[in-house]
Order: C-alpha cells, then sequence, then structure tokens
C-alpha cells in the first residue's frame, strides 16, 4: 500500500509545504468512509497528510499510518475541536477540505446517547460554507453526500443559494475524492 500520512485528533504535526486533507462529515454511524477515503486518497495522491477526526486507536488496521506528536511542539491541542479547526483550515489552503454525507449506518447506527446522527457536521458545513463564499483566500473544499443523509437536500439548496451555479456535489464519495485530488493538485 502507498505511504499514508495520517493525522489523527489532537496529533500536532508540521505541515508546512505539505499537501493535506481534512476528512469532515459525520464520525460516529456513517459506516467507514472515513476508511475507503484514506485509502483512495493516499492511491491517487501518495506521501500526502490526511486529516481523520476519528478517534481511532492501536486495535484499528489504519492507525499503525498514524503519525505521532511534533517533538518541538510543546503543547498539544487541549480538546478536538481546536484540532479540528487548526487542521480545517490547513487543508483549505495547502490540498482540500472533503465534506462527505453519508447516510446513516443501519448496521452501526450513532449511540442514541450521544445525540442525532451528523449532529457536528451540520454546524461545520454552514461554517465551510460561508467561508467557500466570503473568505478572500481561495477555499479548496467539495462536498458530496448519500442522498439518505437526513437534510441533504436543504443543504445543496443552501450551497445553490449563496454559491450560485457553480457549486457541485458529487453524489457518491469516489467522485467527491477525485474532485478532491484535483482541487488539492
Amino acid at each position: 500500500m502507498t505511504k499514508i500520512n495520517l493525522i489523527l485528533p489532537k496529533t500536532r504535526v508540521d505541515v508546512r509545504n505539505k499537501k493535506v486533507f481534512f476528512l469532515a462529515g459525520p464520525i460516529r454511524g456513517g459506516g467507514n468512509w472515513q476508511v475507503q477515503a484514506i485509502r483512495m486518497i493516499a492511491e491517487r495522491l501518495p506521501d500526502v497528510f490526511i486529516a481523520c477526526p476519528c478517534r481511532w486507536d492501536y486495535n484499528h488496521p489504519l492507525f499503525k499510518y498514524a503519525v505521532a506528536d511534533d517533538p518541538d511542539v510543546r503543547e498539544p491541542f487541549p480538546r478536538q475541536k481546536i484540532w479540528e479547526r487548526y487542521y480545517l483550515n490547513i487543508a483549505s489552503r495547502q490540498g482540500c477540505i472533503i465534506f462527505w454525507l453519508p447516510e446513516e449506518s443501519k448496521t452501526d447506527p450513532r449511540p442514541p446517547e450521544t445525540g442525532p446522527y451528523g449532529r457536528d457536521t451540520y454546524g461545520e458545513v454552514g461554517e465551510w460554507r460561508a467561508a467557500l463564499k466570503y473568505r478572500q483566500e481561495k477555499v479548496r473544499m467539495v462536498f458530496g453526500g448519500e442522498r439518505g443523509f437526513s437534510g441533504l437536500e436543504l443543504i445543496l439548496l443552501d450551497f445553490q443559494d449563496l454559491i450560485g451555479p457553480g457549486f457541485v456535489s458529487y453524489d457518491t464519495l469516489k467522485d467527491a475524492i477525485v474532485a478532491g485530488v484535483k482541487v488539492a493538485q
């Protein structure tokens, strides 16, 4: 397999002058879409850094690709949300944010006690939709989702209203990854 540089939550890595992808979307209850995305990106663009917000441990098959904290870092990220914002911003300039909104898994849904499926994703989509429209510098981002994702139709309408007819959404993860790799190059 191609070399993968996987950045997991709270890890701080020096990615200056490197291509960085951020996988944005539901992390609980969405199946293994991040695993598929990581493999597809690595096949198409080797030696990039991929920030994945999943909290995988050493038992996960991709954990072996996790990069360690930069030894020169004095303070790690105190919260995952701060880590996410840091790498989302870097990916928006040095690679690509790939938003993928899969339908909730029927066999492994989000545990009900942790809140509704995609809860945090809705806010992140809105934040980056506004950034796509109003930031001074170009935002590198692609968006896609499965038709079974609750609220997808409204999210797409909101993108169309704000961004205009040039907004493109992808119906398959593969198409979103291919588009994201093109944006990053």
